[in-house]
Formats: C-alpha cells, sequence, structure tokens
C-alpha cells in the first residue's frame, strides 16, 4: 500500500501508518532475531528484546 499513491490523510493516514511502523519496528525484527537464534537458551535474550524495542514505540502502542 504504500508503494503507490494511496490519497489518504490526517486521521486515516494515522490509523494505517501506526500498525505498519510497529510491523516493520518490532515484529519482523523479532521474527528474524528468533529465526537466526532459535535455540532454548536464546528465549530470555528474545524477551529483553521485545521489551526493549516495545519501549522504544510511542505511548499509544505500549498501551495497545
Amino acid at each position: 500500500m504504500w508503494t503507490r499513491k494511496h490519497g489518504l490523510t490526517g486521521k486515516e493516514l494515522n490509523t494505517r501508518e501506526n500498525p505498519s511502523q510497529v510491523r516493520l519496528q518490532v515484529y519482523f525484527k523479532l521474527y528474524y532475531d528468533i529465526k537466526v537464534h532459535h535455540r532454548l537458551e536464546d528465549g530470555p535474550k528474545h524477551i529483553l528484546t521485545q521489551l526493549r524495542v516495545l519501549r522504544s514505540q510511542p505511548k499509544k502502542v505500549q498501551q495497545l
């Protein structure tokens, strides 16, 4: 959707933009880390990484 002209502005743009940013900044990073370091011993590291990444997100995203 972001590679094309979408014509969204204001509240509509923020509604679509926030989930996209969360996916890119949180989900994909954690997914990649887990795929690369998939051993049981790496589990606590993944939890700490998730908390660190979530704390860097805006307050609205953290509350969700």
